[in-house]
């Protein structure tokens, strides 16, 4: 748990399925770092090496954010609280889909084609 007076900072990437949060400092810092890391991504031969990239995404951003907090979520008591690390993992895992959307089915536009 966060402390409560805890406030998310300009890198702290908020879980959330809202589409206001996608416009959060830390959220819009994590699309930023994935693009960084998109070639590497999509050039990966297997689940292993796209893991390491994965752990290497959040590894920056836990170290952006020193205090902790790096991954939150507000909880029903208005209280920030820290994810567990496979929960970040599956933000940045998302993240690299979308941004990956014509190679994956997992995706918001693989799923908009399956749709068709």
């Amino acid at each position: 748990m966060l402390p409560e007076d805890f406030v998310p900072g300009p890198y702290t990437v908020i879980i959330d399925r809202r589409k206001k949060v996608r416009q959060a400092p830390g959220n819009q810092y994590l699309w930023k770092i994935a693009k960084m890391f998109l070639d590497d991504y999509a050039r990966a031969p297997n689940k292993p090496s796209k893991s390491r990239i994965v752990s290497t995404i959040s590894q920056m951003l836990d170290n952006s954010c020193p205090e902790g907090g790096a991954f939150v979520r507000l909880g029903r008591d208005n209280r920030w609280y820290a994810v567990p690390d496979c929960v970040a993992t599956e933000k940045i895992g998302y993240t690299m889909r979308e941004l990956l959307g014509n190679q994956y089915r997992s995706s918001s536009a693989g799923k908009k084609r399956t749709r068709l």
